[in-house]
């Protein structure tokens, strides 16, 4: 089954959930609900924990680099990933919810 919980065990190698927890500063009770699919870190905090083990954050979250479009949870207008930015209003950067990086 492809979920958060598996892609964060492969992604984490031989790494202990104590040592993720301290690199992103997180309890390591958090990272353990992530791994066993428990619970779901926010996206912006997906996008750390990608970032820190050195993966592509829309595969660490949603299972593909290329995930299209999210509606905001803030303004409900579409948003979507860029290597660049990260998560960004479709209409570009700079809005008026200033979500961008936060869906």
């Amino acid at each position: 089954m492809n979920t958060f919980g598996t892609r964060l065990s492969s992604a984490m190698g031989g790494r202990t959930q104590q040592w993720l927890a301290d690199e992103v500063g997180v309890t390591q009770a958090a990272v353990s609900y992530w791994m066993g699919d428990r619970r779901q870190p926010e996206l912006n905090m997906a996008r750390k924990i990608a970032d820190t083990l050195g993966v592509e954050p829309g595969w660490l979250a949603f299972g593909s680099p290329n995930v299209g479009t999210i509606p905001c949870r803030i303004c409900g207008v579409d948003i979507e990933w860029t290597s660049a930015y990260g998560w960004m209003h479709s209409g570009g950067r700079g809005t008026d919810c200033q979500a961008v990086a936060t869906p």
